[in-house]
């Protein structure tokens, strides 16, 4: 199954509902855009970055590639990140927004997006002073930027892996990739009220640009 059609049947997919549905329409350019400048962003993103302090991002932080620890009473006590085959040396931002759109519900997102990120932000600050750093230590502020400039990435996410939220446990995923069966997830009223928010999110913030 390759990659590069799961991208082109996200973005394709994305593309329908702006010419099948009125409200979707002003999005269609901005996609068309973004999805030409793919490659840049990610090249971008994915190089050390210039803009902020970087860290080693595991690179593909899933359900899959994690192993949690569960104490006797089914508490979770611990986790550990396996197969660090693209493992890079850039800006948090790639980690996060796999933590945010990967691993975390819409909805936990929506509630808890900036308390979620101040956690994480109390621990990295914390592992630098403790290390002894004796650089300057990024402000909160300065990572929720950081997040900003790099949020071609969430856009990424929504287009190419939002859907499979959506889709039945047995569902043929070769066929769903390749277009060979139509993507259920674009009749659903719930993921297009989804997307609607998002895209429209992602457009005002200048991450999706329609000129």
């Amino acid at each position: 199954m390759s990659f590069e059609l799961m991208i082109n049947k996200g973005f394709n997919d994305l593309l329908y509902l702006a010419q099948t549905y009125p409200e979707f329409a002003p999005f269609a350019k901005p996609l068309m855009k973004f999805q030409r400048d793919l490659r840049k962003v990610l090249d971008a993103a994915y190089t050390p970055s210039t803009t902020f302090q970087n860290v080693l991002n595991h690179g593909d932080f899933q359900i899959k590639n994690m192993l949690h620890q569960i104490d006797a009473q089914g508490r979770h006590t611990d986790t550990i990140l396996l197969d660090y085959q693209i493992c890079c040396w850039t800006t948090p931002a790639i980690d996060l927004y796999c933590l945010l759109d990967m691993q975390a519900t819409q909805e936990l997102k929506d509630s808890s997006r900036n308390e979620l990120l101040y956690l994480y932000y109390q621990k990295y600050a914390e592992l630098l002073k403790r290390m002894g750093f004796v650089g300057k230590i990024p402000t909160l502020l300065d990572l929720q930027i950081e997040l900003l400039r790099c949020a071609g990435i969430e856009m990424f996410h929504y287009a190419v892996f939002q859907s499979f939220r959506y889709l039945a446990a047995d569902m043929d995923m070769e066929a769903f990739v390749t277009g060979a069966c139509v993507n259920p997830a674009l009749n659903n009223p719930e993921y297009k009220k989804l997307m609607y928010t998002e895209l429209s999110r992602l457009l005002h913030q200048g991450t999706l640009l329609d000129d």
